[in-house]
């Protein structure tokens, strides 16, 4: 269990994992789905498969602890940086611009928005509490599910997020008991569609099924639209 708390030199102070999946140090992600040549003999990461990279991204801003974008990962950014040589440091790498007003980068920053208004509208995302539901995922399927939760406090109620992540090429079904009772409604694409599970009682199994190389978020109790 991550620590809520540590000592720095003598002074309390809250601490929390730091989450990331691209970094200075590294290929950007996307290169890890495919790679295509580029000018000059430099090897670029596959855009098209920018749908593979959608599950990390929602886990990214769902787990617990703090999320970091690496520049251009909300778009696809997809430089390849060699792991020695002089190509690792003797190489510009500007960002692409370019790539966020194109139908790959337009997916991805509808995707990376709507997270982050959701993390922001959700206190469960932001939560030190969560619980991974190991009999209930899918890993040689590569689905899983886990709950995030925010207690009641005087002046807002208990809230639970329930996500739901298919990192294969395939459509995936899980059964999950939905811990509190309540209207748990799907908050990813609630712009585009609406997904609602009502629940009578708690530990009540639903089975959520979930598209491939994508997730699902269901929140109780309810959130405005974001």
């Amino acid at each position: 269990r991550y620590p809520a708390r540590r000592d720095f030199g003598g002074v309390q102070g809250p601490v929390a994992p730091f989450q990331y999946v691209e970094s200075h140090d590294h290929s950007d992600f996307i290169c890890s789905f495919g790679l295509i040549g580029g000018g000059e003999n430099i090897l670029l990461g596959d855009r098209s498969r920018f749908y593979k990279t959608q599950p990390y991204a929602i886990a990214l801003y769902t787990c617990q602890g703090i999320p970091m974008l690496w520049q251009g990962q909300e778009f696809g950014e997809n430089y390849v940086l060699p792991g020695s040589g002089t190509t690792r440091i003797q190489i510009r790498r500007d960002v692409h611009w370019e790539y966020f007003y194109d139908d790959i980068g337009q997916a991805l920053i509808r995707i990376y928005r709507r997270l982050g208004r959701l993390r922001r509208a959700c206190r469960a995302l932001r939560s030190r509490e969560s619980f991974y539901f190991n009999t209930n995922s899918n890993l040689g399927g590569r689905a899983i599910a886990y709950r995030r939760r925010a207690s009641a406090t005087t002046t807002e109620p208990e809230q639970v997020a329930l996500i739901f992540l298919n990192f294969s090429d395939s459509q995936r079904t899980l059964s999950v008991p939905f811990p509190v009772p309540g209207m748990y409604r799907e908050m990813l694409d609630d712009d585009v569609r609406r997904q609602e599970i009502r629940v009578t009682n708690a530990g009540e199994v639903h089975d959520v099924t979930i598209p491939s190389n994508y997730g699902q978020i269901y929140i109780t109790p309810v959130l405005a639209p974001i």
